[in-house]
């Protein structure tokens, strides 16, 4: 397996993520772009696509999916309490593998050689976040709505009873850190993010300390306000405690059963389309409003998150305008040609 050999940087993300992981290998199975291993009972991939060389260097996209629930035939009747749940979510998404009728917990990022030192970090809390929030939230949706945990066996070593360790790191680290302050409060990225928010928002407030709010163009109807950006240090995780939170909310009436579909297929566009936003979160149902979430906890914090993952929901909340813009052309196609 040629990833293994650590040649490119998507491939050494892979590699550092193993280690720090400290994977058993004996519960664990390696394909050409990553590997499969089961630290519980719900099975983890952690894989990295063929590089993109664009503007004199190469991205590589790296992922990481847990299995979650099964849909049974039925996967729309748990979408809104799906949804619901994910509006706490950290770092990971929700998204639907319709050949398997599986849910499943997804994140990835773009690594290239500029922003690999702050991926390693991130990424590793978000596969450690990933396999907790997965055995967690599948046995809450089991007894809320009789969802069927998607737990599966080693092919040769079969059910893993005994949890990997590197679950207790939640305890361990995680939340010891979440009852600190918030990491992010007062810190001088707040200018740098300022700055940046100055060349890409239509407008922006901030206090300087805690909090920002952007506006970013929204085409796709008439409303007064456009797609807005919500980033504070004040809002504790319920699970975690202090951090940094993202919110992305989009200016849609929709009912939450709408919401909660909508929700779940951006998180399947994003996961399938190169939009070079790291998927770090989730849309989900916000306040009965469309939004993508994303919870960053004390334990990862670095100087340059705030800034680089601002910018990177100026990325989303810009894709996201022209994805919506295109669906209402579409819809104003399909009732032209239905008036003919």
């Amino acid at each position: 397996m040629q990833w293994r050999e650590g040649q490119q940087y998507g491939h050494q993300l892979l590699i550092e993520l193993m280690k720090t992981l400290n994977v058993d290998e004996k519960w664990c199975e390696f394909d050409r772009e990553g590997f499969t291993w089961w630290a519980a009972d719900h099975a983890q991939r952690v894989w990295c696509e063929d590089g993109v060389f664009q503007h004199s260097s190469t991205t590589y996209r790296v992922h990481c999916e847990t299995d979650l629930i099964r849909g049974r035939g039925h996967a729309a009747d748990f979408e809104v309490a799906l949804e619901r749940e994910m509006d706490q979510t950290t770092l990971n998404a929700l998204v639907f593998d319709h050949d398997g009728d599986t849910f499943k917990l997804h994140s990835s990022v773009f690594a290239t050689e500029e922003n690999m030192a702050f991926l390693k970090r991130t990424s590793f809390a978000a596969v450690v976040l990933q396999l907790v929030e997965a055995q967690v939230m599948a046995r809450k949706l089991q007894q809320a709505v009789g969802a069927t945990p998607a737990t599966s066996a080693h092919p040769t070593m079969g059910i893993r009873t005994q949890h990997d360790p590197i679950l207790g790191a939640i305890g361990q680290h995680f939340v010891p850190a979440g009852n600190n302050p918030s990491r992010w409060t007062g810190v001088r990225e707040w200018v740098d993010t300022e700055k940046a928010m100055e060349r890409e928002a239509e407008k922006f407030a901030s206090d300087h300390q805690t909090h920002l709010q952007a506006e970013f163009m929204w085409s796709a109807s008439q409303t007064p306000r456009g797609i807005v950006l919500d980033v504070n240090a004040r809002e504790a995780h319920p699970a975690l405690g202090n951090g940094l939170h993202f919110t992305l909310s989009v200016p849609l009436m929709m009912s939450p059963e709408r919401v909660s579909h909508m929700a779940l297929e951006l998180n399947q566009y994003e996961r399938d389309q190169s939009k070079r936003s790291h998927m770090l979160g989730s849309w989900s149902c916000h306040d009965g409003s469309l939004a993508f979430r994303s919870f960053i906890p004390n334990v990862v914090y670095r100087a340059d998150l705030l800034p680089e993952l601002t910018l990177n929901m100026s990325i989303r909340a810009q894709w996201v305008n022209e994805f919506f813009v295109e669906k209402r052309r579409q819809a104003e196609a399909a009732r032209t040609s239905a008036g003919q």
